[in-house]
């Protein structure tokens, strides 16, 4: 492992130790895009102890991913893409977020939406189906 990396994870895992709840928040995330292993102890001290509900459950989170991204990689790439969970920290985003003009990160579509969506596209088709077959028929009773 570089140094400079290694010189990273240091850095924020001390991030990780700040009182403030964003700064907490941007180090797990930033430890769950780097996959590194040597966050894994951190991680799960932040799942133990962290005041924060909701950073304590993205720590289980990242540390899951980062368990099982070390055991897998992209066959395309040789890496791994990363999670839904892991929002986007962009300074843009987080701008944005707090003018509550963009909802955070992407939202997943849970199965029954999908199978809502998919079925009512095909009730959509199946009825312009049925209204050219009646406008067929029409046409064919008048000639």
């Amino acid at each position: 492992m570089p140094l400079g990396e290694l010189a990273m994870i240091d850095t924020v895992l001390q991030q990780l130790k700040s009182l403030d709840p964003e700064e907490r928040k941007k180090a797990i995330v930033t430890l769950g895009r780097l996959r590194n292993k040597i966050a894994l102890k951190e991680l799960e001290s932040i799942y133990r102890n962290d005041p924060d509900p909701d950073l304590r459950a993205l720590a289980l989170k990242v540390g899951r991913y980062i368990v099982q991204e070390s055991q897998s990689t992209s066959p395309i790439r040789g890496t791994v893409t990363e999670p839904d969970f892991l929002p986007d920290t962009s300074p843009w985003d987080i701008a944005l977020s707090q003018m509550d003009a963009v909802p955070r990160g992407r939202q997943r579509v849970s199965l029954p939406q999908q199978l809502l969506r998919r079925h009512v596209g095909l009730a959509a088709l199946l009825m312009l189906i049925g209204a050219i077959l009646f406008i067929l028929f029409l046409l064919h009773r008048i000639f």
